[in-house]
């Protein structure tokens, strides 16, 4: 019943996936979109006007990011463990956004997927098997990452140090919320797409 209940959120039309940087969630939200004729939202494509839409009663933290210039440079110095926090409460802050902006789209079918996508904020308003997480080991990651961005040794480990402490955040949450998690690895996009098909039940 409780799992129903939340189905009438006004989200009955999306599907959800997050997940780490480098984990596939694009290519395998695309190979959806292309079988089932669903819609894709990437959240990162609306980063910029939620930012300059936040608001300092709301979205203190996002607000902040946009106006206040010393404290965006605090958080660009961040490392770790310490930037992976700070930016899980910018997610966090977000996410009613990203729900206003799926609300909106009623009438067709999303898959909406992002880095913004939280365990914990999505188990709030919709059944467990509208959502699911990807994570990139190791390898994996620096695989594909590398083709984005050159860095140096030390820069490499920074971004890692970072990106670690997101992944066992999401790890953690979806374990302890009985969320599908899906490690990322040497298995093609289409094999995990296959998972997500059964998992969605489509």
């Amino acid at each position: 019943m409780e799992q129903a209940a939340k189905m009438l959120q006004g989200l009955e039309h999306v599907f959800w996936i997050g997940g780490n940087t480098c984990a596939g969630k694009s290519t395998v939200a695309a190979l959806l979109a292309a079988r089932f004729g669903f819609e894709i939202y990437h959240s990162d494509a609306h980063f910029t006007r939620h930012l300059q839409a936040a608001e300092l009663s709301r979205q203190p933290m996002l607000y902040a990011l946009q106006h206040d210039l010393e404290w965006n440079r605090w958080v660009g110095q961040l490392r770790g463990g310490v930037k992976a926090r700070v930016w899980w409460a910018f997610y966090r802050q977000r996410f009613e956004m990203i729900v206003d902006d799926l609300k909106a789209l009623r009438g067709k079918v999303i898959i909406a997927e992002g880095v913004d996508i939280l365990p914990a904020e999505v188990m709030r308003l919709v059944a467990k098997e509208r959502a699911a997480w990807l994570v990139p080991t190791r390898p994996f990651f620096e695989a594909h990452y590398g083709h984005r961005e050159k860095l140096s040794d030390q820069a490499d480990e920074q971004t890692w140090s970072f990106y670690e402490a997101m992944i066992g955040r999401i790890r953690a949450d979806t374990q302890r919320l009985g969320l599908k998690l899906i490690e990322v690895d040497d298995r093609g996009a289409s094999e995990i797409s296959e998972i997500l098909v059964d998992h969605f039940g489509l």
